[in-house]
């Protein structure tokens, strides 16, 4: 086993000044007889790295991506079995017999926290008619406009919101979708279900058009109510000097969709300073062997 620890002052200029000190460790993996040994024994050799680091003051160290494992070839060896998080005190047995439409696999999610991360009174909300078996409608916010072709499959009572946002936001900068709500109440919506919904989309098309802006990239969304993505949707992107399109498409019939659009997010670029005197404080160990 070899090992080199790269340590460096850094300060990071993105809004404060505080330095720290990084460490960067290059290290081959030690294989085991089977995965459990491979992951302790490599782990008790991290643990020696950090102690070395440690003493140069490291705050934050930095490994490589394979080091507990090496190449794996067979990633069901180094599976965590994670147990269902169940249903007690969330669900008595009463309700449990008396709803016909009571999804196990929906609920056995209850204990996992539900929380929207948007400012819904500044997003723009507009109704989707699902009386309505196809619906083409275009909603925009400061200039920021998506485009939404919508297929159901029958009449749903259920309520459903075309929304667009551009302003800026811990989660995207500019966001348009077809989000599920469970009431009237906008601020219901984006938030999943005890109860599957029960709408059926034959397909979903969100797409738009805008300016090219090099530091803007874009990424299509979509959440069920049982916390997996809408599979079987496909997203495209083309791209001139001037504009950029984007097309997030679902043609394969599905329910329980929570949201399902497009988001864009700036890559502002991060500004580093690095005390160039305190490079030289790059410090090679040789690992046992």
């Amino acid at each position: 086993m070899f090992c080199v620890i790269g340590v460096i002052v850094c300060c990071l200029m993105h809004g404060s000044s505080a330095d720290y000190i990084g460490a960067v460790v290059e290290y081959n993996h030690v294989p085991s007889e089977n995965s459990s040994l491979t992951v302790e024994e490599n782990l008790e050799h991290y643990l020696y790295q950090i102690s070395q680091a440690s003493v140069f003051g490291a705050q934050i160290i930095v490994f490589p991506e394979y080091g507990l494992t090496g190449l794996v070839q067979q990633p069901d060896d180094y599976a965590v079995w994670i147990p269902d998080v169940g249903t007690e005190g969330f669900l008595s047995e009463a309700y449990v017999s008396s709803n016909t439409d009571f999804d196990p696999a929906v609920y056995s999610l209850a204990n996992y926290r539900n929380q929207t991360v948007f400012d819904y009174e500044s997003y723009v909300f507009q109704t989707l008619n699902l009386s309505t078996a196809n619906s083409a409608q275009q909603v925009c916010h400061d200039n920021f406009c998506c485009n939404f072709n919508i297929s159901v499959a029958e009449n749903s009572t259920e309520v459903y919101r075309l929304v667009a946002f551009n302003g800026g936001s811990q989660f995207a900068d500019k966001f348009c979708a077809v989000v599920a709500c469970l009431n009237q109440d906008v601020a219901s919506c984006g938030v999943r279900p005890l109860v599957a919904y029960a709408t059926v989309f034959r397909q979903i098309t969100v797409w738009g058009q805008w300016e090219a802006r090099d530091e803007e990239f874009y990424r299509p969304i979509s959440l069920r109510g049982n916390l997996e993505p809408a599979y079987n949707a496909t997203y495209q992107q083309s791209r001139t000097n001037e504009t950029v399109g984007v097309n997030f498409n679902m043609t394969v019939p599905v329910n329980n969709v929570v949201v399902f659009g497009l988001f864009v997010r700036s890559a502002a670029p991060i500004s580093f300073t690095l005390s160039v005197g305190l490079l030289s404080m790059i410090v090679f160990i040789q690992g046992i062997a």
